[in-house]
This record gives structure tokens, sequence and C-alpha cells, in this order.
């Protein structure tokens, strides 16, 4: 399978109300042997992905920025 090189993501580069997510495009990163790539068909915010880009969960699930949220999702496989 042929791959993009980049992709369409959300992104938040601080932590703060829903605002400061953006979405544009990134560059897709060489996968490690225990990752997947998955074309998006379908992703919700939960209030989990809010508590993450509000930065109140940094003591039990760090995260570094720039920061992809989203926890819920649902598309194909396209490489593994």
């Amino acid at each position: 399978i042929a791959l993009k090189q980049t992709m369409k993501a959300a992104v938040i580069t601080t932590f703060g109300h829903p605002d400061v997510v953006s979405i544009g495009e990134t560059a897709l990163r060489d996968m490690r042997p225990d990752e997947a790539i998955v074309r998006i068909e379908a992703a919700a915010a939960n209030p989990l992905d809010l508590k993450i880009v509000a930065g109140y969960m940094q003591q039990v699930f760090p995260v570094a920025l720039p920061y992809t949220p989203g926890t819920d999702f649902s598309g194909m496989v396209e490489a593994m």
C-alpha cells in the first residue's frame, strides 16, 4: 500500500479550552513495531479528551506537546 507522507490531524501546542485545538497537515512519522496506521472514518471528542486538552490529566496521563488528542475513533487499518 502506498501511504501518504502527510495526514490531517487535530493538534494542540498548548493546554486550554477546546479552542486551542487546530486541524492541519502534519508529517506522518515512521511507524514503531507495535503501531498501526488507521485511516479515520469517524471520530469524537469525549470527556477524557477534553481533560487532556485542558491539561488536567498530566499527572495521570502525561502528554508531550505538540499532541494529537483523540481516544474515540473508527476506520480502516492501512498498515501494521
